[in-house]
């Protein structure tokens, strides 16, 4: 996997004490150009990073052409992430990673040169995307990933997802749609699935991922317009293939996947759009079910008048089905366990985790 910087601000000479290392003395970048045209968010346009090397990428139909090497750090990178107007840092399109054995300080490299940024918390940080003015990444102890999505704002890092007790992440990366939803490969039972977490920490979606898609050896994971992209390859090896999936609320479809001419750890870019829109039901349905956690009971209260209610089990096995025209509703679940309830109100659909202990 891979590990993924966050930023801030530039650490000012007086508490440059406070960082790990100091800031690398590089060319600014490859044959006096800017970045290889600077960091741009053109459409098909992605960035890559492999060890200490970063590259340009774009999508041209079904196959990725490398467009050059943007620059060179002297030391293993861990992630990448593409980010603008990060407080304290650069208000245009850079490039931020972690560092190899640095917990306190992230790097990002804005098509010029590179800058130190002090991250407080000495976090360890894994794969990372992007979303207004925060970065976001994966916590991870002792080289494992832990169970947080951290966000860092610039001055402090909080928690943005905390996952379920017995649930793990199931490979790749962690991407970010245009409006802000956080999208996951978790797994839970030996069954693995894309997760979808609003900016809110709220479940949006669980969606069972298919054995064409191959969660052992995903790395990177990214969002170009309204499309999902995972690269993947052999085990123990850098990816060299990358592979677009088309979601619904409740099916993951590979498209064809396209060989890449050079592999990366990890992807990033700037410009996504919406793959999976929240539902109007969820906007403007005042949607309300308690307890969560429960023993097996939930009461189900809407300002809309619910249709249908389903339950999935974490495998995607119904297991509740109910017709209801009505903007109350109770069920219960024998079984104790993680499950996915979804209401219907018309063409609308509404997700959300509930747990029977």
């Amino acid at each position: 996997m891979k590990k993924l910087l966050l930023s801030l601000f530039i650490i000012p000479l007086s508490v440059s004490a406070q960082v790990s290392i100091d800031e690398p003395n590089i060319p600014t970048s490859p044959n006096g150009i800017a970045g290889i045209d600077s960091i741009r968010c053109d459409q098909d346009i992605f960035y890559g990073a492999s060890f200490n090397n970063i590259y340009k990428f774009s999508i041209n139909g079904n196959n990725v052409t490398n467009i050059g090497l943007i620059t060179t750090y002297p030391g293993q990178l861990n992630g990448i992430a593409v980010a603008s107007n990060i407080p304290g840092a650069s208000s245009f399109p850079a490039l931020y990673f972690p560092v190899d054995g640095v917990g306190d300080s992230l790097y990002y490299y804005d098509a010029f040169s590179w800058h130190s940024i002090y991250v407080p918390g000495n976090y360890t940080m894994v794969n990372g995307a992007s979303y207004g003015n925060k970065l976001f990444f994966h916590e991870t102890v002792n080289s494992i990933f832990g169970d947080e999505i951290l966000a860092f704002d610039g001055s402090s890092v909080t928690s943005a997802y905390t996952l379920p007790s017995g649930f793990s992440f199931a490979g790749a990366d962690l991407a970010i749609d245009g409006a802000g939803n956080i999208y996951l490969m978790v797994s839970y039972g030996g069954v693995d699935f894309f997760l979808i977490v609003s900016q809110a920490g709220a479940v949006i979606s669980q969606i069972p991922i298919p054995a064409s898609i191959p969660t052992t050896s995903a790395n990177g994971m990214m969002i170009i317009g309204n499309t999902l992209y995972i690269s993947y390859g052999a085990s123990g090896s850098l990816p060299y293939t990358l592979l677009p999936v088309t979601l619904t609320s409740s099916s993951a479809t590979p498209g064809l996947s396209m060989s890449f001419n050079f592999g990366t750890f990890d992807l990033a870019s700037c410009n996504a759009g919406i793959v999976l829109d929240v539902s109007s039901l969820e906007k403007t349905g005042g949607i309300s079910i308690y307890p969560n956690p429960s023993s097996g009971f939930f009461r189900i209260n809407a300002e809309v008048v619910i249709d249908e209610i389903k339950v999935f089990d974490l495998a995607g096995k119904l297991m509740y089905n109910a017709d209801v025209s009505s903007k109350y509703y109770e069920i219960s679940l024998p079984q104790s366990g993680f499950y996915f309830i979804e209401l219907k109100s018309g063409d609308d659909t509404f997700t959300q985790k509930i747990v029977v202990e």
